[in-house]
């Protein structure tokens, strides 16, 4: 979503060429949006498209700590799983 709205700010930028603080206010923006984004959009398409939730065996292969971004407000941990998934019924 931001990507789309940063290219539609360069393109933007480009055609009507804006005042110099109009432009730098528009990024700005941008970047509030994504910032302020990332985590709803990130988790729901991570929740729909990469998660398994019918599964019949799950074990924990390995659990580290992992580099804390700049906006992480806790540790972060990395656990790294194994998870067979149940077969699906045949129609």
């Amino acid at each position: 979503m931001a990507t789309i709205l940063l290219l539609a700010l360069a393109g933007a930028s480009v055609t009507l060429q804006p005042a110099w603080a109009l432009g730098v206010g528009a990024l700005a923006a941008v970047l509030v949006v994504f910032v302020g984004l990332r985590r709803g959009v990130g988790n729901a398409v991570q929740r729909r498209l990469f998660m398994a939730v019918d599964f019949t065996h799950v074990s924990t292969r390995a659990v580290r700590g992992a580099h804390q971004g700049l906006l992480d407000r806790h540790p972060v941990t990395f656990v790294e799983t194994q998870i067979r998934a149940a077969k699906a019924p045949m129609n």
